[in-house]
Formats: structure tokens, sequence, C-alpha cells
């Protein structure tokens, strides 16, 4: 899955479009599928990702006044978001992760740290097609 060229999809869900934009724009550049989202519209019960349930989640908040845990805790109880794993990356992720329901697969202390991202969400889709 880690070159993206079989279909793995990846949702960014972001409080900053900027931020966000850059994330999802550097995992096409690798080749992969990316939707990229507002953390608030992810949210809404009527929201869904147009490419269907994602293979990776990737959740970056700039802004922690904007993104609260429990805002993170209702993303991740979506429907289409229970049983995917997900990248977290915000200021201080220990402590938003300890409010929410699951750990997330990897976290960054440094939102913008893209390159980063990109190479943690290669590594978790490549190793998700190993097992």
């Amino acid at each position: 899955m880690g070159d993206g060229r079989n279909g793995a999809t990846v949702l960014v869900v972001s409080d900053d479009a900027e931020l966000g934009g850059l994330v999802a724009l550097n995992l096409r550049r690798r080749g992969f599928l990316v939707e990229h989202t507002d953390l608030a519209l992810a949210q809404a019960a009527r929201w869904a990702p147009a490419l269907g349930q994602p293979d990776l989640l990737v959740v970056v908040v700039e802004n922690a006044e904007r993104a609260s845990p429990v805002h993170l805790r209702r993303l991740l109880e979506r429907p289409w978001a229970q049983s995917v794993p997900f990248i977290l990356a915000a200021e201080r992720p220990a402590l938003i992760t300890r409010a929410l329901s699951r750990p997330p697969a990897l976290s960054f202390a440094r939102p913008a740290d893209v390159g980063g991202i990109v190479v943690a969400a290669r590594t978790l889709l490549d190793e998700a097609t190993v097992r």
C-alpha cells in the first residue's frame, strides 16, 4: 500500500485549511488517494468521506483552542472512523490522547512537520500491507 498505486486512501482532517492542504498535497504527490476536510465538517452526523472508509486518518490540530479533545473524540466515534488507524499531529499530543477513546498509531508534537507526517503515513500503510 505504501506507494499509493494500489488505491490506499488517506483522509486528512485539519482545523487549519492551509496546513491540512499542505499535508494532503504531499500525500497525493506520493501517490495516495487523498481527501481533505475541515475538522468541524468531519464531525457532522451527515458527513462521510467521498472516497469511502479511508485506510488511514491523519488529524492535524494547529490550534488546540479550536479543536478540543471532545471534538477529536467525536470525530473518532464516527462510523467510518472507528476502525481506522490515525496519526495525530498537535502540540502536546499526549494531553489530547489521554482524553480519546483510543490512542493514535503515531503522534507528532509539531503539527507543521509535514515531512514527518508523510513518512509516518507511508510507514503505517506499508505495515498494513505486510500484515
